[in-house]
């Protein structure tokens, strides 16, 4: 299915024709039409690169327990990034009606089995000595769940890579997460 929704930017378009013309503060924006089209467009745009083995969905029927692991699955600062579409203007806290559900959250909500959680490994230092426990639970579970990523420079931390006027000079992952994803995959 594709989406039918065009969006218009028209910044060189005569006024009168700008779709954008009389937005005039963030309630002209977060609107429940504006969230619903934003939660279409997300589930449209997901793409499943690969499931091997046929074992997704996953269910209660193929599996028993699952293993999340990683620094952003329960991280709910990370579905922000740098441009939070749910504040009441720059810099502000999010709004208590932004829904935000980390990966972790999601997984517990619709998953019937067992759910079992580890950071493994934090994306600001190059510590390891998670990695043991999260191997542990990725060994013992039916399937390993790995959440990991970049910290946005709206948190702290030595390895933020992200930001206005801040761009990344590197692709891979920060810390020890490239390490802990092949030692998870290894088992």
């Amino acid at each position: 299915r594709l989406l039918t929704h065009r969006i218009k930017v028209g910044l060189l378009d005569p006024v009168e024709s700008d779709p954008f013309a009389n937005i005039n503060s963030a309630d002209d924006i977060d609107t429940a039409e504006s969230r619903r089209l934003a939660r279409l467009i997300a589930t449209e745009s997901m793409v499943l690169l690969k499931n091997e083995g046929d074992i997704l969905p996953l269910n209660g029927d193929k599996l028993k327990k699952i293993a999340v692991l990683g620094p952003n699955a329960a991280r709910k600062d990370v579905l922000l990034s740098n441009y939070p579409g749910c504040t009441s203007g720059p810099g502000a806290e999010p709004s208590e009606e932004c829904e935000r559900i980390t990966a972790l959250e999601g997984i517990q909500k619709g998953f019937d089995g067992e759910v079992v959680y580890e950071m493994g490994v934090d994306i600001d230092t190059n510590r390891t000595d998670g990695f043991a426990t999260a191997i542990d639970l990725a060994t013992s579970a039916d399937v390993a769940i790995i959440v990991a990523g970049l910290i946005t420079c709206q948190e702290t931390g030595d390895q933020c890579q992200e930001a206005e006027a801040f761009d990344r000079t590197k692709i891979d992952l920060p810390g020890r997460q490239e390490q802990f994803v092949e030692a998870l995959v290894a088992t």
